[in-house]
């Protein structure tokens, strides 16, 4: 790969890390961004992932739960309503994905917080 070529794939996945942090409440497929990269799925993944140190999947899924934690302090929002405005479709699958990421249930998470327990 030539530098310039090597400059313009890093152009082509910043790209698609600002649409993520524009749009992450959407529906999002490695298609889509594999396309606005101009890449093939498996050379955006590949690229991707050795340039942010993470899967795209991973990224938007760890964009999504710190869009999440915010909304969860700041607003004490209920977690269906949480859920649905980081673009998860199934709050009990968020649920999951939170706590696993986390290491506590969203419905915990804002209250554990403000007592001084965890901090974000």
């Amino acid at each position: 790969m030539n530098p310039a070529s090597g400059n313009e794939s890093v152009r082509a996945i910043a790209q698609t890390i600002v649409y993520m942090q524009q749009h992450y409440r959407d529906k999002i497929d490695m298609g889509t961004l594999s396309a606005m990269a101009g890449l093939t799925a498996s050379s955006y993944s590949r690229l991707f992932k050795r340039t942010m140190r993470v899967p795209p999947v991973k990224y938007l899924t760890q964009l999504r739960i710190e869009r999440a934690k915010r909304l969860l302090l700041m607003h004490g929002a209920p977690v269906k309503e949480v859920s649905a405005a980081v673009g998860f479709g199934d709050e009990f699958y968020f649920s999951r994905i939170f706590r696993r990421l986390v290491g506590v249930a969203p419905s915990h998470y804002g209250k554990r917080s403000k007592g001084g327990i965890e901090g974000s």
